[in-house]
């Protein structure tokens, strides 16, 4: 017997005020967000397309949730959210809803499901492990971890970078700035051709934001590394409600491969600090990082922590 009527796909402008319930109900008081986080992630990624996310009803309201997104380039789908009202929970609509998420990402194509996401708005890189139940949930139905991802944060009123991170992109004939309008189209071919994956993110910014990335480039000028970063009160910034009115973050930290080795993602990650410490950033947080004494060698602890699971369908 289903404890649901149905599953069908979400309408955002239907939906909308019960999937905030449902979150408030079920992840509020460990993840806290704010209703336009919610929407931003689930609707504002490029990758959306309508139907991707689904519902489960049961008496004529919503009792369930499952996010899905498709990275087509890869293809790779993704898991973003499944939540079920606590009320309803061990009754079958978590794995209908994970059945039903699985199925449409294997329509649209996809090759490989992880659970988290990444390819493009997204909420945490896997299952956070501070929810215990979510961890032991997705292992009953076969789902193997194989390693963990981190996010990281830092406190940058005391920020100060370490002078050797200058002295060594210095040294491989690299500067490094803050990009401007002008810079655009070729942070975008760059972003196209060594990180494509990320490129969707960039197209969505708007020309005005052009300051929130930093770049390096060699002696002729060709990039050859960039990062995003997202300044506080720009509306992109992560997690708001847990890292406070004064959070920023940066990520994607990308370098091309012949200049890998020279100092230069540290750079950039120094850079970004510095930048949004300068533009009133308290609390900085980096996200899904492997590595974590890397970014570790410019202050940043371990925020969160998140088991990371794909499958092949």
């Amino acid at each position: 017997m289903n404890h649901y009527d149905e599953i069908r796909a979400y309408d955002p402008a239907r939906d909308e005020d019960a999937l905030y319930a449902l979150w408030q109900a079920t992840l509020g008081d460990t993840w806290p967000l704010t209703r336009e986080h919610l929407r931003r992630t689930m609707l504002g990624s490029a990758l959306y397309r309508p139907g991707d996310h689904l519902v489960a009803v049961a008496d004529g309201r919503i009792v369930g949730f499952c996010g899905t997104q498709l990275h087509a380039a890869e293809p790779r789908g993704e898991i973003m959210l499944l939540a079920v009202a606590p009320e309803r929970q061990r009754r079958g609509i978590g794995s209908a809803l994970l059945a039903a998420g699985m199925a449409r990402l294997r329509e649209r194509g996809a090759a490989v499901v992880q659970l988290g996401g990444g390819a493009g708005s997204y909420f945490w890189p896997g299952v956070p492990r501070n929810l215990p139940a979510a961890i032991g949930f997705f292992a009953a139905r076969g789902w193997e971890y194989a390693y963990d991802a981190a996010d990281m944060a830092q406190d940058l009123r005391d920020y100060a970078t370490p002078p050797y991170v200058w002295e060594r992109v210095a040294r491989a004939g690299v500067t490094l700035r803050v990009a401007t309008a002008d810079d655009l189209p070729a942070l975008l071919a760059f972003e196209e051709a060594r990180f494509p994956h990320w490129a969707a993110g960039l197209r969505v910014r708007p020309p005005q934001d052009a300051d929130e990335f930093v770049l390096a480039a060699d002696a002729a000028g060709r990039i050859v590394g960039t990062a995003f970063m997202h300044s506080p009160g720009r509306g992109g910034v992560p997690w708001p409600l847990l890292l406070g009115p004064e959070g920023g973050a940066f990520g994607a930290v990308g370098v091309a491969p012949d200049m890998r080795e020279r100092g230069i993602g540290l750079a950039l990650s120094a850079l970004a600090s510095e930048t949004l410490k300068a533009r009133g950033t308290r609390l900085c947080h980096v996200g899904w990082v492997w590595s974590v004494d890397w970014y570790a060698k410019l202050g940043y602890r371990v925020w969160r922590e998140f088991a990371m699971s794909h499958r092949a369908l």
